[in-house]
């Protein structure tokens, strides 16, 4: 099975209900796992972060995290 990181972030101008909400991603994410019998290994969340911002906690914790573990 492979085996994946997830990664969600919602933009702090976005409202939460919206079809981009953190919530609906994971749900994405975990379904895309499913239909292709994919391991959810972990998922990173950026909440109110830019996607413009090269500074994302989450997302530069993925990185780094995804360099020492070579069979994810």
């Amino acid at each position: 099975m492979i085996k994946v990181f997830g990664y969600a972030r919602k933009s702090p101008d976005e409202p939460e209900d919206t079809k981009s909400s953190i919530d609906n991603q994971i749900d994405f994410i975990k379904t895309i796992c499913v239909e292709n019998e994919w391991e959810l290994v972990e998922m990173f969340i950026d909440k109110s972060v830019s996607g413009s911002d090269r500074q994302r906690k989450e997302f530069l914790r993925m990185i780094e995290k995804i360099k020492v573990t070579p069979d994810v």
